[in-house]
Formats: C-alpha cells, sequence, structure tokens
C-alpha cells in the first residue's frame, strides 16, 4: 500500500508492496532482463565513463553536493547527514594518528575528501579520479568552498600522479567495487607503496557473501542486475579478497567491520525512487528522455534492498546476498 514520503509530505507506491519476484519482473517488463545483462558487459572503462557521465546529474539530484554513496544511518530512516559517516571515520583516525596528508581514490566529485578537507584545516586532502571532469569538477567544488588544503587529479587504482608521493591515510569509498580482480594484488601493493610507515588504508565498499552460489537463483540475478547497472562489470569481490590481498601487500592489523545494517534507510528511499520511476505513468514518460544508463540507476534503486536485505517487506541483512563492510589495514612502521 502507498506509503508517505516523510521530505515531500505526497503518497507514493512502496517497495513493501514488492516481493523479489515481482521486482524482477517490473524489471523485466521496463527494461528487459536479457537486455541488461547483454547491453551492460561492455568494456568496463568505456561503461564506466559512459556511466557516470550520464548519471551526473541525477547524483546532483540525489544530493546537491554530488554524493555517490550510501548514507550510514542509525535505525531504518534515512538521514542526509549519514551522508557524512565515511568521511567522519576518516577524520575520526586522521585526529587519532595525527595525520597530515590524506588521499582519496576514486573520489568522483570529492564529497568525502572535500569534507575531510573542510573539517581537517591543516592537512592537505588530494583527491584521485579516473575521470578528468571528476577532477575538474571536485577542484571547483573546494575552490567555491575556500579549500585551500584540497586539490584533485586524474589517475587510477595503480597509476598515480607521479608527484603524489606517501600518505598517512589512503581511503576509498564505493570505488574499488570496479576493479578487476586479477589486479587485486597490484592495487594492494600500490596502496601500500604510497603510504607512510605506520600509515592507514580505510575503504567502504560492497562486498558478496562468501556464501553466495548458496542463496537463490533470483537473489543472485537481482544483484547481478544491481551491479551491472552501477556499471560494475566483473562482480563484486567476495569476503576475505581483499583482507587476503592486503596481507600479501604486508599490510598488518587488518580489520573487518558489517555495517550493512545500517544501509537500510538508503536502501528504502532509492528503493521509493525506484519503484516511482518504474510504475508510475509520468516518471516514466520522464525516463524517455534521459540517458540510459541514467535511467538504469531505478533499476539498481529497485533491487538494492533486496541485495541487502533479501527482502523489502521484511528486511533482515542475515538473508541478504552481499554486505556493505569497512576494511583498515596498518603500513608497518
Amino acid at each position: 500500500m502507498p506509503e508517505r514520503n516523510r521530505f515531500t509530505g505526497k503518497m507514493e507506491p512502496s517497495i513493501r508492496d514488492y516481493d523479489l519476484s515481482e521486482a524482477l519482473d517490473l524489471v523485466d517488463r521496463r527494461f528487459g532482463i536479457d537486455t541488461l545483462m547483454r547491453d551492460l558487459t561492455a568494456p568496463r572503462d568505456r561503461l564506466v565513463a559512459a556511466y557516470y557521465k550520464q548519471s551526473r546529474k541525477g547524483y546532483e539530484h540525489y544530493h546537491r553536493d554530488a554524493s555517490m554513496h550510501y548514507a550510514l544511518c542509525e535505525g531504518e530512516d534515512y538521514d542526509h547527514d549519514g551522508l557524512y559517516a565515511q568521511a567522519r571515520a576518516v577524520i575520526a583516525l586522521a585526529r587519532r594518528t595525527g595525520a597530515k596528508r590524506i588521499l582519496e581514490i576514486g573520489c568522483g566529485q570529492a564529497f568525502n575528501a572535500r569534507h575531510v578537507a573542510q573539517e581537517l584545516p591543516g592537512v592537505e586532502v588530494m583527491g584521485l579520479d579516473l575521470m578528468q571532469d571528476h577532477a575538474d569538477r571536485a577542484n571547483a567544488r573546494a575552490a567555491e568552498a575556500g579549500l585551500s588544503n584540497f586539490h584533485a587529479a586524474q589517475g587510477s587504482f595503480t597509476a598515480f600522479p607521479q608527484d603524489a608521493g606517501q600518505f598517512d591515510i589512503i581511503f576509498a569509498v564505493e570505488t574499488l567495487c570496479y576493479a578487476d580482480r586479477d589486479e587485486i594484488d597490484s592495487i594492494a601493493g600500490h596502496l601500500f607503496d604510497h603510504l607512510v610507515p605506520g600509515g592507514h588504508f580505510m575503504m567502504h565498499d560492497g562486498i558478496r557473501k562468501a556464501d553466495w552460489d548458496d542463496y537463490p537463483r533470483d537473489l543472485q540475478t537481482a544483484h547481478v542486475l544491481n551491479e551491472l547497472c552501477m556499471a560494475v562489470t566483473n562482480d563484486f569481490f567476495s569476503e576475505g579478497e581483499w583482507e587476503a590481498a592486503l596481507v600479501r601487500a604486508g599490510f598488518v592489523d587488518i580489520t573487518t567491520e558489517d555495517l550493512s545494517q545500517q544501509t537500510l534507510g538508503t536502501v528504502r528511499r532509492i528503493a521509493r525512487m525506484g519503484v516511482l520511476y518504474t510504475t508510475r505513468w509520468k516518471y516514466r514518460l520522464m525516463m524517455r528522455f534521459v540517458p540510459k544508463y541514467l535511467a538504469r540507476n531505478s533499476v539498481s534503486g529497485l533491487l538494492s534492498i533486496f541485495a541487502l536485505f533479501g527482502s523489502a517487506k521484511e528486511p533482515d541483512v542475515r538473508k541478504g546476498i552481499v554486505k556493505y563492510l569497512l576494511v583498515t589495514a596498518r603500513k608497518p612502521e
């Protein structure tokens, strides 16, 4: 049954009205599951660039400061303040360790890195992104905010600018899911090399559960579509893969924290948007005039609650097929 949107006050369709099979049927009718599976397995770099270029307006509409990640909220309700949770974890670590240089990889328009720079004015903060447009926009936003201690540059997970040097903290928010599986050791080693002795690495990301193959086929399909519609063509990494790579690279004090429950408010919010854009005629009409990758964000919105919680009616992290994890590690002194 419809529920009231607490931000607009309007009555809207509810994701709670759909079970997984009904949600997949809705995706199939609106987009064609076979079409999505075929179209969204293009070469990664080309697909990722097209996805972010076409999705930029959507992200900026979602949050005016261009956040591109999950808000982490206590309880079941979405709160914009939760968008700062990942950056606050970095800030707390920086204050505890006395960090002077911090790098965010895969920063997008650097929502997180810019907030870190704002809260830590005596710290040099750098953002790195594959897309030059993202770096340019991040620098423009920082200049507008008067953040003289922040700058962004173009680069990849294994190709930092030559003058990047070493950092006290390197962090990544929902970006390493785009890495090629065969690059994981190269990335871990590159991060290790660019940290000072005693420096820290921190990543927030979606990770497939270790027993992924034991879950129902429909749930696996839902999450594969969720990945593909976010331009992740290589599959999310599985539990333990990053931790093992960090060990091989020489990191110590590796910890993993499951933050999945804190995503519930976010996935309910984006699921509601997914329902709107796939069921309401005026939204469906609008979708005809937006780029296809932006339109397909509605698929991820619709299905992400099932991937993380197994059900929209009775969400339970134990029934989800993926987790949202915080992984931290330290380079030895």
